[in-house]
């Protein structure tokens, strides 16, 4: 009956709605599910609100009580709050990898508008930690620039850069794995065999 009060007194103050439920799911592990299914119930009614409160709310070791249907919430709402959004799934990227897949990847990519420089920062910390997203990354990246206001140049020049030094370690790493598979001239016979 409480948590229906509560979430009733969200359409007026859902700040503070969050804050609450935050600070019960702390002092209530064992209604941790339930409490942490309440506040994610409250995103998408509360876009702006709802993103604030996971940035703020779930920082550190807290990181380790955000979930999936979290996750998705955030991304769902992503417009709402783009920038704190994008710094949430940094945060997510260095302490808890393996909540970012495909889908979370695509919500990002999908709301580059919002938040270019951030989007841009996320990307590139993307291709870093999860090497397996590097074709969407890259191409998110090359999105990223485009769409980069044009008043902003010097942070253009800065993506610019970014994306060259990205380039170059592709062709570096393209060109020794070509010559890594042509077939050794020099050195012994079991040498050239390894």
């Amino acid at each position: 009956a409480c948590l229906d009060t509560l979430t009733t007194a969200a359409q007026t103050d859902p700040g503070t709605c969050f804050t609450v439920l935050r600070r019960l799911i702390d002092h209530r592990p064992d209604d941790l599910v339930l409490l942490r299914r309440r506040f994610v119930a409250l995103i998408p009614r509360h876009p702006k609100a709802g993103i604030e409160a996971v940035y703020y709310g779930f920082q550190g070791d807290d990181v380790r009580l955000v979930d999936s249907d979290m996750l998705a919430a955030v991304c769902a709402a992503f417009p709402g709050a783009a920038y704190n959004a994008y710094d949430f799934l940094c945060r997510l990227l260095r302490l808890r990898p393996g909540l970012i897949d495909a889908v979370v990847v695509e919500a990002a990519r999908a709301n580059i508008d919002h938040a270019t420089n951030y989007a841009f920062g996320f990307f590139r910390d993307l291709i870093d930690q999860r090497p397996e997203f590097t074709p969407q990354a890259t191409i998110a990246l090359f999105e990223c620039l485009s769409r980069e206001p044009i008043h902003r140049a010097h942070i253009r020049a800065e993506q610019m850069e970014v994306l060259s030094a990205i380039a170059d370690a592709s062709q570096v790493r393209t060109s020794l794995e070509e010559a890594l598979r042509a077939p050794p001239q020099h050195g012994s016979r079991r040498a050239r065999a390894l």
